[in-house]
């Protein structure tokens, strides 16, 4: 327990941590709990099934670091040498829901394949995924791939609620587990052949066996919590980043797509998309989350009440300059020379050498690699190919910004995003033709995608939680 006659930094950290509010530089006395919650039912999972774990509330006087303090233990083992995609270990997850009652609190579609992008865009450092990263969560650092994993052995992962609007406050802010109704975690496993790979396309499933919650609680003490109290009022209130997904698919010898996008926000942020042949994306023998393509798609805009945003189609061409600049601003990252480096690496064949198989090699310029050019639509094969043969596996993204920023009293950016609660929302792209470089006028409509496409979209939009005190529950305001 901490000392009440000598803690003026904690109450410091204190402030820091919450930001309901400024508390008076004096000492409050605080200490951890370690909680350790079994899931509901059942012992062993597998494809395709549920895990729900029973997120304990009605504790009066206690937070939770969602980010920091809150781990899913997830052994997980495989019935043949396989390969996670990459998204590591969260390549086995397919959806996210977590919701009190009748109120869902996040509710992420195809979790992995977010994931995925994310760790491209850099959210998910290089350096992290070599090292703590792997450990945990079974990321691997410079490779197109995750962890293997080895027939029947046990390979035990520690997750975290990425992308959940608790986990992405802005500021970072404590979840307060004075609730009256206990939130509950669910996690959709995905099919085996979408979270794996294995070589020549082999036979091999996994299961999930006896996974856990734990969280590592704040308990503030009585003197504590009645300083919280006059500070806040009871007014538990958190802004918070909430993704939503939509997929759509282009049928092969489409010269054009338009596509009506179901995101209904007060404020949306951005929105990124990627770009799958559909033959891919549940496929054993291809990387169906990490495998992306441009798809001959040469230019894309969006709609958003009648109004085109940007006013010129943003174009996918050469080195993809303009197409990657739109997706370093969606990320508030534009002028950044940290960032963005993920999507660009191009490694030379010979640098991991010799092998006779090679699941790093990476293709020059990953993120422009149009896997429907000059390859006979091989598209996937990186993990077998043998050296010198380059990797095939492409890392295109889209992107584009909604937000507007003005600069604060203390010069930091506030950004505010775009309602679109009335009027509809469109994507719009054009088609090129499929030979090497060969890009047409969008405006005549020549040129078509050879294969069917899967287009993915994450929509990120700014949440309102806020705690009711009459009800003791948390509600949201999209």
């Amino acid at each position: 327990m901490a000392n009440v006659s000598d803690n003026d930094q904690i109450v410091r950290k204190l402030g820091d941590k919450l930001k309901y509010g400024q508390l008076k530089d004096v000492a409050y006395p605080s200490h951890r709990i370690l909680n350790e919650t079994n899931q509901r039912s059942g012992s062993t999972f597998h494809p395709q099934q549920q895990v729900e774990f029973t997120f304990p509330q009605d504790k009066l006087n206690e937070f939770v670091d969602i980010n920091d303090s809150l781990r899913i233990k997830w052994p997980v083992t495989v019935t043949a040498d396989a390969y996670l995609d990459r998204a590591g270990a969260y390549s086995t997850w397919e959806k996210l829901e977590i919701y009190q009652g009748s109120q869902m609190l996040t509710n992420v579609n195809k979790e992995n394949l977010l994931i995925c992008a994310l760790k491209d865009m850099g959210q998910i450092s290089e350096s992290y995924a070599g090292s703590t990263g792997k450990n945990q969560e079974g990321f691997e650092k410079g490779l197109l791939r995750g962890e293997k994993l080895l027939a029947g052995v046990e390979r035990e992962f520690m997750m975290s609620i990425h992308c959940s609007d608790l986990a992405m406050t802005t500021p970072k802010r404590d979840l307060y587990l004075g609730s009256k109704q206990d939130i509950t975690i669910r996690i959709t496993l995905a099919h085996q052949d979408i979270s794996l790979y294995t070589d020549a396309g082999g036979a091999s499933t996994y299961s999930v066996t006896e996974p856990r919650l734990i969280t590592n609680n704040t308990y503030m003490e009585e003197v504590t919590m009645k300083a919280i109290d006059m500070v806040v009022k009871n007014q538990y209130q958190m802004l918070s980043g909430s993704y939503e997904h939509a997929d759509f698919v282009i049928t092969a010898g489409s010269p054009s797509a338009n596509l009506k996008l179901p995101f209904a926000k007060k404020s949306m942020e951005r929105i990124i998309f990627t770009v799958r042949q559909s033959s891919t994306v549940s496929n054993i023998a291809k990387m169906s989350l990490g495998g992306r393509t441009t798809g001959n798609m040469i230019d894309f805009q969006f709609k958003v009440k009648g109004k085109n945003v940007p006013q010129s189609p943003i174009r996918i061409e050469n080195d993809g300059t303009e197409v990657f600049w739109h997706l370093l601003q969606a990320d508030n990252v534009s002028s950044s020379q940290q960032l963005g480096n993920d999507l660009m690496n191009a490694f030379d064949v010979s640098t991991y050498g010799p092998q006779s198989t090679n699941p790093e090699v990476v293709s020059t310029n990953p993120f422009m690699k149009n896997c429907l050019v000059g390859e006979n639509g091989s598209y996937g094969k990186g993990l077998n190919a043998t050296a010198p043969e380059a990797s095939d596996i492409g890392k295109f993204l889209g992107g584009l910004s909604f937000e507007s920023s003005l600069v604060s009293n203390n010069g930091s950016p506030l950004y505010s995003g775009v309602n679109t609660t009335s009027g509809d929302m469109y994507f719009n792209c054009h088609f090129g033709n499929a030979g090497a470089g060969a890009f047409v006028n969008p405006t005549t409509g020549i040129g078509t995608n050879p294969q069917d496409l899967t287009i993915d979209f994450f929509c990120l939009s700014t949440e309102y939680l806020y705690y009711i005190q009459e009800s003791r529950a948390w509600s949201d305001s999209v």
